[in-house]
């Protein structure tokens, strides 16, 4: 099997478990509605990325890489969560509540910044010629960063489709025009702004989001 076939592979499969346990999850009472918000958007992002042929967009290089990969992420995501909040209520272990946002606790100092960032959110759409790829951005400024994330001054309208659990593309220019990038999962999402956890996998990751830190931090 190619690495493409692959891909093809892991985001049907995704499709279909999120095809089965949206519909569990709403047929149960008690589920926390901004769970339940959560497993449909993964499904809505998973069906229409499953929507895309062979066609022009499958010569769109790397935005199609990443939307793929950012579906994959967002539906194992969303999986995770109603997983966790099922077993823990299945179990007893506490009382229902509403699920609680990604990297809800800070492991990391916070440094106030106002750099300003581009961030981007891959997407879906359909027209009369059928499915396509399309990317929203929009430039905002940063509030503050660390080591686990970010937070920008997003308003209401800024990128709608990208809600909590949702996989954005954070772009900063650093200091001699250099550009570093990096992709965030978006944890909360109210008046007060967008709060991001960086997905930082790999060492490499994990040097980058130092970078960007470093590029980022007031001098002192």
């Amino acid at each position: 099997m190619s690495k493409a076939e692959d891909t093809k592979a892991k985001l049907r499969k995704l499709r279909d478990q999120l095809a089965w346990e949206t519909p569990r999850a709403r047929a149960r009472g008690n589920t926390p509605p901004a769970l339940l918000q959560r497993l449909e958007a993964a499904a809505e992002v998973l069906n229409g990325v499953c929507l895309l042929g062979g066609g022009p967009d499958a010569m769109r290089g790397d935005t199609l890489d990443e939307l793929y990969e950012d579906a994959i992420v967002e539906g194992h995501l969303a999986l995770h969560e109603w997983e966790r909040w099922r077993g823990d209520e299945d179990q007893q272990k506490r009382k229902p509540r509403a699920a609680a946002p990604l990297g809800q606790r800070r492991q990391h100092e916070r440094h106030e910044t106002t750099v300003s960032v581009s961030l981007a959110r891959h997407g879906v759409r359909t027209d009369g010629g059928g499915a396509v790829v399309g990317t929203d951005t929009v430039q905002l400024a940063a509030r503050n960063i660390s080591l686990g994330g970010m937070m920008v001054m997003a308003q209401k309208g800024d990128i709608p489709s990208a809600g909590v659990g949702g996989v954005v593309h954070v772009t900063f220019r650093a200091a001699g025009e250099r550009l570093l990038h990096a992709r965030g999962v978006i944890t909360r999402r109210d008046d007060a702004g967008m709060a991001l956890r960086w997905l930082a996998e790999t060492e490499v990751d994990r040097r980058l989001i130092e970078s960007i830190l470093a590029a980022t931090r007031p001098a002192k």
